[in-house]
């Protein structure tokens, strides 16, 4: 697996300087999108990393380890002091609008914890990575851990992403947060599920539940290249029942 130079600078953010030494793994996507090559929370590609609720930016080690439990009443974004619950941001009116398609960067686990030049992963980008016309995948094990390796048709290079799930059972299945907005049902976000014989790039999650962070940037694009992680190229779909992507052959 190629690996691009570690990029090293300072950033000052509320007073936090983040030296970003994150590695990463250019798949040569379209959109110039470059793959964090572990999870947040892990050093290695096979470890699952913290896990974090949709919306918050400080991650756990698994539902109970830390004292922490991923329940509803735990969420941020929840009020429950109003006569019914409700969500307090990120958030789909009766007529479809959502205030927020994507996170915000304060609220972005992965701009919040690496730095400003990286993200949790856009619906569209998670659906380029599955894309079969750019990359292969396969159900393997890594260091003796289960999940899938990612290969890119146009250079060879690859990530790996454990099957990290603490809602099931981790090992057999992965989940993994976008930043996007499930509009189906805003209590949901756009989840990556993936099986040992089947994935699906637009599944969708409760919020609130713990999954792992695989974090994304971008390179500066080629003239003409349009970027597929602006707000505005998000898809603007009410109901999107998960599609399976058949598995490259």
């Amino acid at each position: 697996m190629a690996l691009l130079p570690l990029a090293s600078y300072s950033q000052k953010d509320k007073k936090i300087t983040i030296k970003d030494t994150h590695k990463y793994v250019d798949l040569g996507l379209p959109s110039g999108t470059l793959w964090a090559t572990c999870n947040i929370g892990a050093s290695k590609p096979e470890e699952f990393g913290l896990y974090f609720a949709w919306g918050e930016t400080k991650g756990h080690t698994s539902d109970t380890s830390d004292g922490h439990k991923f329940e509803i009443k735990n969420y941020k974004w929840y009020d429950f002091n109003s006569k019914y619950p409700k969500l307090l941001k990120y958030r789909i009116n009766r007529n479809g609008i959502a205030d927020k398609k994507v996170l915000d960067p304060e609220d972005d686990a992965a701009t919040v914890n690496w730095g400003s030049k990286w993200q949790i992963p856009s619906l569209d980008q998670i659906k380029e990575l599955c894309d079969s016309t750019y990359t292969t995948a396969e159900w393997t094990t890594l260091n003796g851990v289960n999940g899938r390796k990612i290969t890119s048709k146009k250079n060879d290079n690859w990530i790996f992403l454990p099957a990290a799930n603490i809602i099931i059972t981790a090992g057999s299945s992965g989940i993994y947060w976008s930043r996007t907005l499930y509009m189906g049902m805003d209590d949901d976000a756009v989840t990556l599920e993936f099986y040992k014989d089947k994935w699906f790039f637009d599944s969708h999650t409760p919020r609130y539940h713990g999954l792992s962070v695989r974090p994304v940037r971008t390179q500066k694009q080629k003239s003409g290249k349009k970027k597929i992680d602006k707000n505005e190229t998000e898809e603007d779909v009410f109901m999107m029942v998960p599609v399976e992507v058949p598995l490259p052959k």
